[in-house]
């Protein structure tokens, strides 16, 4: 079983009810904290830390002295991590995501990766339960490359429980690490009671949102 605890907004009580789900197991179970900006799991358990893993992912490095400026590997890049402009290519490092496309479509060989860090994963020991979180450093962009890090430390045939983090409203086309969290996993939505405003009417109504404070119901 892998069970994925998701919302459209924070503040919706997924930590609660992951970990709540997770007390309820009589046999071993793994928590996977999948809110690497914020994991906050570990504050409602009394365990211990057994293991901290480094998380990098690979960047491309050109050579000048090969590079002629072709401009390949910009054309490839859907996400403008590499531009050239008839000269050597510009790297952003903190719009790439790591897939390596650009050295294999590089003609003459110029651009090799090299890795840079993007945080850790920690595994923490508590009673039955398996915790494994990851903690992105500070000022690293994208979440997904941690998150799929933390997901693949994952154990076949142990109960599972993600705590996803918060995604938007289910009106919105979901972020890139709500579906990584979640892809491959039966989903939970939890929800909370929100006030919203019946909309021409001035009226109010209590009513049980998971999207968008404030939006309709």
């Amino acid at each position: 079983m892998i069970l994925a605890v998701a919302s459209g907004k924070g503040g919706t009580g997924k930590t609660t009810v992951s970990l709540n789900l997770a007390k309820t197991f009589g046999s071993n179970v793994q928590v996977l904290d999948c809110d690497v900006e914020e994991p906050n799991d570990h504050l409602f358990l009394d365990g211990a830390a057994i293991k901290e893993e480094i998380i990098t992912i690979q960047i491309p490095r050109v050579d000048g002295s090969l590079c002629d400026g072709c401009g390949e590997c910009g054309r490839f890049c859907e996400y403008h991590a590499i531009v050239s402009l008839g000269t050597k290519p510009l790297i952003f490092p903190d719009m790439c995501h790591g897939c390596g496309g650009c050295a294999k479509v590089c003609p003459r060989k110029a651009i090799h990766e090299v890795d840079k860090r993007i945080g850790v994963v920690e595994t923490v020991l508590a009673g039955n339960i398996t915790l494994i979180q990851g903690r992105m450093d500070v000022g690293i962009a994208m979440a997904p490359p941690l998150i799929r890090a933390v997901k693949a430390r994952l154990q076949n045939g142990v109960p599972a429980i993600l705590d996803a983090p918060p995604g938007p409203g289910h009106r919105h086309p979901p972020g890139h690490g709500f579906r990584c969290a979640c892809h491959g996993a039966d989903p939970l939505r939890a929800t909370r009671p929100q006030t919203c405003r019946r909309h021409g009417t001035g009226t109010r109504d209590t009513l049980w949102c998971c999207g968008q404070p404030g939006r309709k119901r």
